[in-house]
């Protein structure tokens, strides 16, 4: 007799156990039941463990080929300085490179947001996560890539009215200031243009009606076709020049209707 209530209480003890140890349904794979018809399956990058690494480090792998096929399908979390950043030219993607110390090309990467120039620009300080694109295996060229924080943004902001007033009263200053620098510049899409050189351009009103002259770069220019005449964009630009009389004209190298 005690022999049974001794084996009673084990398994009831067992079964316990297994039972704080089981997570609720709603709990398991981030909430997501794939089982379920209608979820979604949880993204993997979500729980997956990257690889943590730098560009220096990540290319300085490449380049003596010793990656190999380790890296296919594996999450990559890099981090580094935003060198280039450039628009497909379909507009729906953005190549981005991170400088690599006395290289003159760095770490390549594509990244499926088209709006991703928002939260990132040259010289912004990042960590990305991505996928190592297995398809050029000598290259470290990362794909599918997406933002996990930016340490610092240095891109400015400016306004049509704050650089028709600043290229009128002092051009020279406007110029040395804004001198290889990066901006963001909102306005209406007033017209569109093109110059003798055949040179697209767009121009862009402020709230306080004054306009500025943006050139489009190639790679912006079918992203800026699907712009409409009256809408508010945002764009990513520099500085082209800065004439007397208020005269100003920019770059614009990404582009979005607001």
């Amino acid at each position: 007799m005690l022999r049974l209530v001794f084996a009673l209480a084990l398994a009831l003890a067992s079964l316990a156990l297994a039972g704080c140890s089981k997570k609720p349904a709603d709990q398991q794979n981030g909430g997501l039941e794939p089982n379920r018809p209608g979820l979604p399956a949880p993204d993997p990058r979500a729980t997956e463990l990257p690889v943590v690494t730098t560009a220096d480090a990540w290319h300085a792998e490449f380049k003596t080929n010793a990656a190999g096929a380790k890296y296919k399908g594996r999450v990559i979390e890099i981090s580094g300085t935003v060198d280039i950043l450039g628009m497909d030219f379909d507009g729906r993607a953005v190549g981005l490179t991170l400088k690599v110390k006395n290289e003159f090309l760095g770490v390549q990467c594509k990244s499926d947001d088209a709006l991703i120039w928002e939260k990132l620009s040259p010289d912004s300080e990042v960590t990305l996560r991505g996928r190592w694109d297995h398809n050029f295996p000598h290259l470290g060229n990362l794909v599918q890539v997406t933002v996990v924080s930016v340490k610092s943004n240095p891109a400015l902001a400016r306004t049509p009215g704050e650089l028709v007033k600043q290229a009128k009263d002092k051009p020279f200053d406007l110029a040395e200031e804004l001198r290889g620098k990066w901006f963001y510049i909102e306005g209406k899409f007033a017209s569109r243009g093109k110059e003798p050189s055949g040179e697209e351009t767009l121009t862009l009103e402020g709230a306080d009606g004054a306009s500025v002259k943006a050139f489009l770069v190639n790679e912006v220019q079918l992203a800026a076709m699907e712009l409409k005449q009256g809408q508010q964009v945002k764009a990513l630009a520099q500085l082209k020049d800065a004439f007397g009389g208020g005269g100003a004209a920019i770059k614009i190298y990404m582009v979005k209707a607001k």
